[in-house]
């Protein structure tokens, strides 16, 4: 816990100097959060009831589930619109379970097109505040 905040304060000391952060120093370091805090990626989030998303940039999303349970989804190949999104859509196989091979995310009032989703990490009720907190200004375009 105490690591966690330490890390998530660190991350917002380097970006907090910046006047903007760039979509790639964003996503850089959501992948330095993925590594620092060992997350294991799962292939399917079962017993699943959709209750809210939080965007991170194009390429990460949070997917909160029933039972205060988050995932942090990682985009194959991003998602247009994500970061920027008022509603997203999920397409699942089943309605109980996200699997990342076989359902997708949509967002609204965008190109039509499903975005396949490349992992799926389960996070803390901890992990998901720090995440949320590392990068808190719109990227560039």
């Amino acid at each position: 816990m105490k690591r966690l905040f330490l890390v998530a304060l660190a991350t917002l000391f380097i970006f907090g100097c910046a006047s903007r952060v760039s979509t790639a120093d964003r996503n850089a370091a959501y992948a330095d959060f993925i590594q620092t805090n060992n997350l294991q990626s799962i292939n399917r989030i079962t017993s699943f009831d959709f209750n809210g998303w939080s965007s991170l940039s194009n390429d990460y999303m949070i997917l909160s589930a029933n039972f205060r349970k988050d995932y942090l989804l990682k985009m194959q190949g991003g998602c247009t619109g994500l970061n920027f999104a008022q509603v997203v859509k999920l397409h699942q196989f089943s309605n109980n379970t996200f699997d990342k091979l076989s359902d997708t995310v949509s967002v609204k009032d965008t190109i039509p097109m499903q975005c396949r989703v490349a992992n799926i990490y389960p996070l803390t009720q901890d992990q998901s505040k720090a995440i949320k907190q590392i990068v808190k200004e719109k990227p560039q375009k």
